[in-house]
C-alpha cells in the first residue's frame, strides 16, 4: 500500500481540519482514516499495537480507538516531545464526536511525523 510508511518510519503529515472535514462528510472516510494511522503508529513504533482491521468492526474499532489514544504519549516521547497522557479526553473524543478526535489525533500525530 503506497500510504503506508516503510517499517519504523515516519508517517506523512496531513492537514488536521480537511481529515475531520472529509470524516465528517464521509462515514467510511473516518475509518479509513483509523485504518492508515494504525498502520503508521505499528510501523513507527516497530510493533502491532492494535490490528488495523479493527478500524472497519464497529465493536472492534472501540478497542481500536483505545488502544491508540493509550499508545499516543508513548508514540510522542520516541519523538523526542513530551508525551502527555491525555487518552481519555482523546478517546471520549474519538467515540463521541470522531471529526473532532480526528483532528486532535492528526494534530498530535502530525508533531511526531513532523520532528
Amino acid at each position: 500500500m503506497a500510504d503506508a510508511p516503510a517499517a519504523g518510519g515516519k508517517g506523512q503529515v496531513r492537514k488536521p481540519a480537511t481529515e475531520a472535514i472529509i470524516s465528517f462528510v464521509c462515514c467510511f472516510y473516518g475509518m479509513w482514516w483509523s485504518y492508515l494511522r494504525i498502520q503508521e503508529i505499528n510501523n513507527y513504533l516497530g510493533r502491532p499495537v492494535v490490528n488495523p482491521i479493527f478500524a472497519f468492526i464497529p465493536i472492534l474499532m472501540i478497542l481500536a480507538y483505545w488502544k491508540v489514544c493509550e499508545v499516543i504519549p508513548e508514540v510522542q516521547k520516541k519523538a523526542g516531545l513530551e508525551g502527555k497522557d491525555e487518552k481519555i479526553v482523546d478517546f471520549l473524543s474519538m467515540f463521541l464526536c470522531a471529526p473532532y478526535g480526528v483532528f486532535r489525533l492528526q494534530t498530535k500525530l502530525n508533531e511526531v511525523w513532523s520532528k
